[in-house]
């Protein structure tokens, strides 16, 4: 029997909410937890093997290219916030992908209020490779750990799946303690498992597609904003 695609509304938000983002894939062209794991595996001190990567990541750019930038600045000028949460060993890549957002979102004449989002990104990170992880905390950077995730798991009912739950809810209270409070929570993921987890317990989701050509999340993104 053929198993038919989920597909979930057009999120509809009520207030101030946070964009909760994936990274590998999402936000990429392609997997770059792999390409780093395995530059590394090939005998690349950890520092070397992030640094091949950035190399390819800023020859790539961004998915999406300009048109995420564009996106993400109408976000942030709406009064929402942004957060990476994703299944890495290596939260240095997106935080240098967002910090290369900056200047995109000078020239669309950003305030420092919005481009502290991208300048400063709160990554939520971990955990499949423990011993990949940064060697010393970094600033805005939090892991959830394998032991997080398995307690987490273990009060769960049958086979649902803590999906990046987890990480959101790290995302929400470290924001928090800075006093950034939201009202909602978009999740902006590849994964249909970690889509399917966060829907299940209330947040928004909008699921990208695993084509890199194809830009369909960042239209319904578009829509939420315009839709406000």
């Amino acid at each position: 029997m053929m198993m038919t695609e989920q597909t979930y509304p057009t999120p509809q938000l009520s207030g101030r909410t946070l964009l909760c983002l994936d990274f590998d894939v999402t936000l990429t062209l392609n997997h770059l937890f792999q390409t780093t794991a395995n530059a590394i595996i090939n005998g690349y001190p950890r520092d070397r093997a992030i640094l091949l990567t950035l190399e390819l990541l800023e020859q790539q750019g961004p998915r999406g290219g300009h048109r995420l930038w564009e996106v993400l600045h109408l976000w942030l000028r709406s009064g929402h916030g942004i957060a990476v949460t994703s299944f890495t060993a290596f939260p240095e890549l997106p935080s240098s992908l967002l910090a290369w957002g900056v200047p995109h979102l000078r020239a669309l004449e950003a305030s420092r209020n919005i481009t502290r989002w991208l300048s400063r990104p709160v990554i939520i990170y971990g955990d499949p490779a423990p011993q990949l992880n940064p060697p010393s905390p970094q600033p805005n950077t939090i892991l959830v750990s394998a032991d997080q995730l398995k307690t987490a798991r273990s009060s769960l009912n049958g086979g649902d799946d803590i999906g990046k739950n987890l990480h959101i809810r790290s995302a929400l209270s470290h924001l928090e303690k800075s006093g950034e409070r939201f009202d909602d929570v978009l999740l902006l993921d590849d994964d249909p498992n970690n889509i399917a987890a966060a829907a299940r317990v209330g947040y928004h989701v909008i699921q990208a597609s695993t084509d890199p050509e194809d830009l369909t999340h960042l239209r319904i993104l578009d829509q939420c904003i315009q839709s406000k």
